[in-house]
């Protein structure tokens, strides 16, 4: 990389060296911290479905992300879910998203 830059330099391509030297770290970071949310997202996501499939309650882990992007709890869509069918309702996935969301 030290290389690249100093043929850079004599060329006068040095400002774009040094700007792909900057996206390089950049792109490295934003990779290191999305790794380290992702993986704390997914135990999470991951608790809520064993907890949810305990009851009986079929979801995947797929809905449970979109709904956690979405802005959405996934905490209370299942415990509503599990409260739903507990008390002998029928409540779908979609509706306890969309109680949700509207909160």
């Amino acid at each position: 990389m030290m290389e690249f830059l100093f043929i850079a330099s004599f060329t006068g391509a040095f400002v774009a060296a040094v700007w792909i030297v900057i996206l390089v770290v950049f792109a490295w970071l934003m990779f290191t911290f999305r790794k380290g949310m992702l993986n704390r997202i997914d135990s999470e996501i991951l608790a809520h479905k064993a907890m949810a499939e305990a009851q009986g309650i079929d979801i995947t882990v797929t809905d449970l992300e979109i709904h956690r992007h979405a802005g959405g709890d996934i905490a209370n869509v299942v415990t509503s879910m599990i409260a739903a069918k507990m008390e002998g309702e029928t409540l779908t996935f979609q509706q306890a998203c969309a109680k949700d969301l509207t909160k």
